[in-house]
């Protein structure tokens, strides 16, 4: 019963974890009137629609809880935490795509530079406008001095700048050292413009 329940504590956490996820991306489509533009009204609405369903199991959930069935409530939180992987997953769709209608215009460097930093798998590591298995790269530019030059070291050749204080310190908080990618020059030109483009834009991430 005791591993029962730290199993159920933990997927509520996790739950819980998932919902302020979720509340903040809802919070962002609301304020930035979402229902003006269809495609991302239609993504919001089927994000809604799966968190609507939440409501049910949590009820059930507590049901479980109250009998004394662990396994049950288990059972219950899991299928809470399906919809919210669901909801968040559209949800966070809708909001990249709002954020694309409210931004300002992205030039076409600024798009080679975005579809530069997906091929070369950078968003695996990074998100932007927060701290995920890498860091937020909203900012990059302005962290340093010469911050172009300074980035464009590090896409083409990062491992010249392991060594770097602050890359060191970087490495050490994320257990994590940034492979080479093999950007040419161009798609690291234009991945600076992607950053500029971001940072421009910083208040919508």
């Amino acid at each position: 019963p005791e591993q029962l329940k730290k199993e159920y504590d933990q997927t509520v956490a996790v739950n819980t974890a998932t919902d302020k996820v979720i509340q903040s991306v809802v919070k962002f489509l609301k304020d930035n009137h979402y229902e003006k533009y269809p495609t991302v009204k239609n993504l919001a609405t089927d994000a809604l629609d799966q968190y609507s369903k939440i409501a049910e199991e949590k009820k059930k959930s507590d049901e479980a809880v109250k009998a004394g069935d662990m396994n049950k409530a288990i059972l219950f939180e899991n299928m809470i935490w399906q919809y919210m992987v669901k909801t968040a997953d559209v949800g966070i769709r809708a909001k990249d795509l709002l954020v694309k209608k409210v931004a300002k215009p992205m030039s076409d460097a600024a798009a080679r530079g975005e579809a530069a930093y997906k091929e070369g798998g950078c968003n695996g590591c990074h998100v932007i406008g927060k701290v995920s298995s890498g860091p937020d790269l909203t900012g990059t530019l302005q962290r340093h001095e010469n911050g172009e030059k300074w980035a464009k070291q590090w896409i083409m050749h990062p491992e010249t700048m392991y060594d770097n204080v602050y890359i060191k310190s970087m490495i050490n908080y994320f257990n994590l050292r940034m492979p080479n990618q093999g950007m040419t020059e161009q798609q690291t030109d234009d991945i600076i413009e992607y950053l500029k483009w971001i940072d421009e834009n910083a208040n919508l991430f």
